[in-house]
């Protein structure tokens, strides 16, 4: 009986310790990170999206960046991204095979005369087939300096 019952008791804190270490792992299905978060007029940062496909199926991605119009993000170095108002768009396919995509963007920002910096925040908005997830991740400043 007391076997019995260090049998079960051993199986329960295995369990416990399994459950504990799954809970400590990181399981956000979105990083959105900026690599340089204070810049001098004309330079630029980098944004990274890495998003994870959590059930493995095909998804029509859609990013959507809200900026201050002073702001522009590109893909790549060159080929700005399409906006509408203050919200640049970015869409793709991401394929069932793909556990996990990352996408990078630059991203610069523009002074006025006679101010000697600002920052300016940018948020990102995802919908996966046209639905919006949920957002798990904080919105991101770039600080233009002169």
């Amino acid at each position: 009986m007391r076997k019995t019952l260090f049998v079960v008791l051993v199986v329960i804190a295995v369990i416990a310790m399994v459950g504990f270490w799954f809970s400590m792992q990181p399981t956000e299905p979105v990083a959105f990170s900026i690599d340089l978060p204070v810049i001098k007029k004309g330079e630029n940062a980098t944004l990274t999206v890495t998003v994870k496909n959590l059930d493995l199926k095909m998804h029509f991605v859609e990013y959507r960046f809200e900026v201050n119009d002073k702001v522009s993000i590109y893909e790549g170095a060159e080929e700005l991204l399409p906006r509408t108002g203050l919200v640049y768009t970015f869409n793709y396919t991401l394929e069932a095979t793909i556990p996990s995509d990352t996408r990078v963007f630059v991203v610069t920002g523009t002074l006025e005369e006679g101010t000697p910096s600002i920052t300016y925040s940018i948020s990102l908005i995802i919908y996966f087939d046209g639905r919006e997830i949920e957002k798990t991740w904080n919105d991101l400043n770039l600080k233009v300096e002169k």
